[in-house]
This record gives structure tokens, sequence and C-alpha cells, in this order.
């Protein structure tokens, strides 16, 4: 069975959105406040694309999905064990930033590089489709 994607139009506005939100991140890195707000409507973005490319039934992103699902369900559980813990030791507080910070910047770059090659992927409607139309139209007897 053939892997179902969305449609040409939508993943060419999927990337450009996704292109800005990374370019205004890394022009922004500096100022780390403002690159890590910018990671909201980034990483929020995905998630939309990646149901509606669920919804085309994209399997890539519906496991991305559940990956992101799974992320966040681990993340809750650990941030209400540290809250409830009294002595949480310096090397777990370490591996759990490492793993908030790392694993979503992961998920973000490699979920726009499958879109753009994605795009490459999927054929162009033809421009042409609708001056044809008019060309029938023209054409026909009266």
């Amino acid at each position: 069975m053939k892997q179902q994607q969305p449609p040409y139009g939508f993943l060419k506005i999927d990337v450009v959105i996704q292109q800005i939100l990374a370019f205004l991140i890394a022009l922004t890195i500096i100022v780390y406040p403002i690159a890590m707000l910018l990671c909201i409507p980034f990483g929020a973005w995905q998630v939309f694309s990646g149901i509606v490319g669920a919804i085309y039934g994209s399997v890539w992103r519906m496991k991305y999905l559940v990956g992101v699902f799974f992320y966040f369900l681990v993340a809750g559980l650990v941030f209400s064990l540290v809250e409830h813990a009294s002595n949480t030791p310096p090397a777990f507080e370490i591996v759990f930033g490492a793993f908030i910070f790392i694993i979503p910047i992961v998920l973000g770059i490699t979920y726009l590089y499958k879109t753009m090659k994605e795009v490459e992927k999927v054929p162009k409607p033809s421009q042409n489709t609708h001056a044809n139309d008019w060309v029938e139209i023209l054409d026909a007897d009266i």
C-alpha cells in the first residue's frame, strides 16, 4: 500500500512556515528567552502539521505524534516525581534537563528535514489545469 501524504500545497506552506520559525529561532539564539519562546509556535505548528498528515494517512507523521505524546507523558511524570521528591541528585537533574531540551530540538529538526524531503517527492500539480479548462470552454461548439 502506498503511503499517503498531505497535498502539495499544504506541504509547501508547511515547509515555509517551519523554515521561517526555524530562522527566527536561529536568529534570536543569542537572546535565549526569545529563542525558547519561539520554539513554542514552532513545535505547535509541527504538531498541527502532524495531525493533518495523520489525517491523510502519513505513517511517519503518525509515529511522530505518538513520539510527541510519549515525550509529554514522560516529561509530565518526571516533573511530578521531582516536584514531590525532597532530595533529587544533581546528576538526575542534569540528565532530565538534557531530556527536556535535546529531544524537542532533535524532533523539530528531524520533522523539518523529513517534511522538506517529502515536498520533493510529492508530484507537483500541473500548472496549466485552469488554463486548459478555459481553452475547452472557448473551443466548445455553441
